[in-house]
C-alpha cells in the first residue's frame, strides 16, 4: 500500500470487468488465428514471383513518412540506394 492507503490498483466497474473480459477474449482469438494469418504469410511469400516482391518492397517504401519522428531516415536513405541500384540492373 501506498502513503495514501491505496494499493495502487483502480477500482474494478463493471465496465473495467467487461473490458478486461473482452481483451482476453481478443488473445485467446490471436493465439489460433495469429498462426494460420502467419503461414499464408509465408505461404504468399513463397509462391511470389520476384517481380512482385519487388514491387510490394517499393509500395512499401513509398508509405514512409519523413515528418514522423524516427531515426531521421537513415536506415530508409540505405534502402533506397539499395532499390535504385536493383531498379537500375533491371533497366540495363
Amino acid at each position: 500500500m501506498s502513503e495514501s492507503g491505496h494499493d495502487g490498483r483502480a477500482a474494478s466497474t463493471p465496465a473495467s470487468i467487461e473490458a478486461k473480459a473482452e481483451m482476453r477474449r481478443w488473445v485467446e482469438r490471436w493465439k489460433v488465428v495469429g498462426p494460420l494469418l502467419d503461414a499464408e504469410r509465408w505461404a504468399r511469400l513463397a509462391t511470389a514471383s520476384d517481380d512482385e516482391l519487388r514491387r510490394q518492397s517499393r509500395d512499401l517504401l513509398a508509405l514512409w513518412q519523413p515528418g514522423l519522428a524516427g531515426d531521421d531516415g537513415e536506415g530508409i536513405v540505405l534502402q533506397q540506394r539499395t532499390f535504385a541500384r536493383l531498379r537500375d540492373r533491371e533497366t540495363t
